[in-house]
C-alpha cells in the first residue's frame, strides 16, 4: 500500500513537472509571438511616419511653390505699376525740358 502511495506521488510530481514545463514552454512561445508582432507593428508605424512625412513634405513644397507664384505675380504687378509711372513722370519730364527750352 506504501509503495502504491509513493508510485501514486511520484507519478502526480511528475505530471506535475510536466505541466510546468508545458507552461513555460507556452509562455516562451506568447512572449516571442509577442515581440514578434510588437516588431511588424513598430515597422508598419515607421512605414506609416515616412509615408506622412513625404506627404507633408510634399504638401509644403506645394505651398511653397504657390506662395512663390503669388508673391512673383504681386511684384511684377507692382513693377509694372513702378514703370508706368516712371514712364508717365518722363513724359511730364520730357514735357517740362521742352517748355524750358523754347521758353527762353
Amino acid at each position: 500500500m506504501q509503495v502504491e502511495l509513493i508510485t501514486k506521488v511520484k507519478k502526480t510530481e511528475e505530471e506535475a513537472q510536466r505541466i510546468v514545463k508545458e507552461a513555460e514552454d507556452k509562455k516562451k512561445k506568447i512572449i516571442e509571438e509577442a515581440h514578434r508582432e510588437a516588431e511588424k507593428i513598430i515597422e508598419k508605424a515607421k512605414k506609416e511616419a515616412l509615408l506622412i512625412k513625404e506627404r507633408a513634405l510634399r504638401e509644403a513644397e506645394e505651398e511653397a511653390a504657390r506662395e512663390v507664384e503669388h508673391m512673383k505675380k504681386m511684384y511684377l504687378a507692382e513693377l509694372k505699376k513702378v514703370e508706368e509711372e516712371a514712364k508717365s513722370k518722363m513724359d511730364q519730364a520730357t514735357q517740362y525740358l521742352l517748355k524750358r527750352i523754347f521758353e527762353d
